[in-house]
């Protein structure tokens, strides 16, 4: 497949994804109405993007063709490090379990800045709980911590 193809694609099903979300989020009940305006915002942002990634596919002349997968050494320890995440997560709780996988994702892919790679991670979540925990009262497992 090509990089155009692949791109208008990509930005056709982004489109419908968002406009699916954008409709879906006018059937939650009022109780949930500030989580139904984030989920619309994420919808008008998914929806952007791909109304410019379809745009700039019409212009673009790359005609590469997409090798899906470049290093499968990294796809295949992501997709098992993803795996062990799911299996884990109800075990020993989302953020510690989020932290873990953060950080032995990055880890694997080659970056070996402990202290970014730690405030990083811990920033992200911190921000997670502070938006979707806090904010949107969004259950998260809990696990044994």
């Amino acid at each position: 497949m090509k990089v155009s193809s692949t791109n208008i694609l990509s930005g056709v099903v982004g489109i419908v994804i968002a406009l699916g979300m954008y409709l879906y989020a006018g059937t939650f009940p009022s109780r949930a109405a500030s989580a139904a305006l984030y989920i619309r915002f994420l919808a008008v942002v998914l929806g952007s993007f791909s109304v410019i990634l379809l745009g700039k596919s019409f212009y673009s002349k790359n005609s590469d063709k997409i090798g899906w997968i470049e290093r499968p050494r990294f796809f295949f320890a992501t997709a098992g490090l993803l795996i062990v995440y799911i299996i884990i997560m109800n075990v020993i709780g989302f953020f510690l379990s989020s932290f873990l996988f953060m950080f032995g994702l990055a880890w694997i892919l080659g970056y070996r800045r402990l202290i970014s790679l730690s405030i990083g991670s811990f920033s992200l979540l911190a921000l997670i709980y502070v938006v979707f925990v806090h904010f949107l009262s969004v259950p998260v497992p809990t696990g044994l911590f």
